[in-house]
């Protein structure tokens, strides 16, 4: 169990976390989104158009039944392509294994120089 001390607001927090006796917040919805997009309308379009989001000038509309799908549908949005989408699964190991060489070849490097 951690304790936290230092005033009011750590000392609400803390109990907050350690309070076991509340449920998570989970809103239900449906939930209807209106995201600004700060470049323009140019932005909105080119975000929106690959999910089949509705928007207009620099503003993109999404509709989600629960929480989690409005959270997907603001991930897509602000994040992934539909190609970025689909290639997720085996890109993540790939990226992984490129990353883990990296790092072998920087070691490798850094081990050289300073021998």
């Amino acid at each position: 169990m951690t304790h936290l001390h230092g005033g009011g607001a750590s000392d609400a927090a803390a109990a907050s976390i350690e309070n076991r006796n509340t449920q998570p917040f989970r809103p239900s919805g449906p939930f209807h989104a209106e995201v600004r997009m700060r470049d323009g309308a140019e932005a909105a379009a080119k975000a929106a158009v690959p999910w089949g989001y509705c928007y207009e000038k620099d503003t993109v509309y999404i509709t989600a039944e629960s929480f989690q799908s409005l959270y997907d549908a603001l991930i897509r949005l602000c994040y992934l392509t539909p190609f970025v989408e689909r290639i997720l699964p085996a890109g993540l190991p790939v990226y992984n294994c490129i990353g883990r060489m990296g790092l072998i070849w920087a070691r490798r490097k850094m081990s050289s120089t300073f021998a």
